[in-house]
């Protein structure tokens, strides 16, 4: 009987908060998500599916908070960091609340700790994590009959890195539209060297502002221009 009495207590006390607007439903919100682990590629790659959520509202103003989703790598024994250079963005960038689902991610990982965010533009929130399965040993085989060695292969250009991109995109918002602290809010792979960047920043009367800028690799070098 005192169980229950303190039960309704409680839930009477969190009733009077809610409708003295000292606890808002914004306070008892919060994003989740999920992982699920599929099998490793032929090239070792790591796949995976991620699910995301928001219903977060902004404290002063009470809209929907833009989020988007994105997945990091913790190394073994380490915990989990929102201020972590992104493995791969697993969404879209979003201005309301909502749901969205990845498609099959592939993506190298050997060890470690997948971590799931919500990002806003005010926090990273964590909403799932799972453990990078070992890779499995491969199968000793007999040595090859000798050969004749092969010609060498053209060297290939490596891909456009999306830390290269962001940064390209950031200088580009400052550059075209004199952006104050831009920060990058979405980024979608168009290609192996063409990458899109969502830029947000503020002006000084506090309105926002949002562009879309296309970074691609060339032979000359990293190029940013104006979606």
């Amino acid at each position: 009987m005192k169980h229950i009495a303190k039960r309704k207590l409680a839930l009477a006390v969190t009733g009077a908060l809610i409708a003295s607007g000292l606890l808002t439903s914004s306070a008892l919100a919060a994003p989740t998500g999920s992982i699920t682990i599929g099998p490793r590629l032929s090239t070792g790659q790591l796949t995976a599916q991620f699910y995301t959520t928001s219903d977060l509202t902004d404290p002063t103003y009470g809209f929907d908070s833009p989020w988007f989703p994105k997945a990091t790598l913790a190394a073994p024994g380490e915990q989990c960091v929102g201020s972590s250079l992104a493995l791969t963005y697993v969404g879209n960038s979003m201005k309301y609340k909502g749901s969205q689902q990845s498609d099959q991610k592939a993506f190298y990982a050997d060890a470690g700790t997948l971590c799931l965010w919500v990002e806003t533009t005010t926090n990273d929130y964590l909403v799932a994590s799972a453990v990078v399965p070992p890779k499995s040993a491969a199968a000793s085989a007999p040595a090859p009959a000798p050969a004749q060695a092969p010609a060498p292969a053209a060297p290939t250009a490596s891909p456009l890195s999306v830390f290269n991109a962001r940064s390209a995109a950031l200088a580009k918002a400052k550059q075209l539209w004199h952006a104050r602290k831009p920060k990058v809010i979405g980024v979608h792979r168009v290609s192996s060297s063409k990458i899109t960047c969502r830029v947000m920043w503020r002006s000084k009367n506090g309105t926002k502002h949002t562009r879309s800028v296309v970074v691609s690799k060339t032979s000359a070098g990293v190029r940013a221009s104006a979606a």
